[in-house]
């Protein structure tokens, strides 16, 4: 399946929401759509995609003592809606790619065993080697704290 696909999917599951809503909170139906829309969300966006996110996120974060159950599926069940249709926003408004995100690369071990024949058969003096080295851990260090 496809950005493309997935999204025409998302569609689908949001014609379901007015049948889930009238079931009891206990129901059976609802864990099987969240489910199957969070198994779509993660292989087609990634588990680690704005859009798995926003879906698995959209719950009520108050537990308020007392609460009526069926309320708070109810509530639940608003927000992954809301959630549903603005990941379909976003990918109309911004275009849905069908291609794959990223193009496929070289583990990063397998590039740095390459970038390192490479300096060896150019004979690169040591010292240039030392600035390079130092360069790449000063900016692997300011990814890791400052990116994010």
């Amino acid at each position: 399946m496809d950005k493309k696909e997935a999204i025409e999917f998302l569609r689908k599951s949001l014609s379901e929401i007015p049948h889930l809503v009238e079931l009891p909170h206990d129901n059976r139906d609802y864990p099987l759509w969240h489910r199957v829309i969070t198994g779509v969300l993660g292989k087609v966006f990634g588990n680690n995609s704005r859009e798995y996110r926003d879906f698995v996120e959209a719950y009520p974060h108050a537990s308020h003592l007392g609460e009526n159950k069926q309320q708070k599926y109810r509530e639940e069940l608003k927000m992954r809606e809301t959630a549903i249709l603005s990941i379909i926003q976003v990918h109309e408004i911004v275009g849905v790619d069908t291609k794959p995100s990223t193009k496929p690369e070289l583990p990063k071990a397998a590039k740095d065993y390459k970038i390192w024949q490479w300096i060896k058969s150019h004979k690169i003096p040591s010292i240039i080697i030392t600035v390079i080295t130092l360069g790449a851990a000063a900016i692997t260090i300011y990814q890791f704290f400052f990116s994010k």
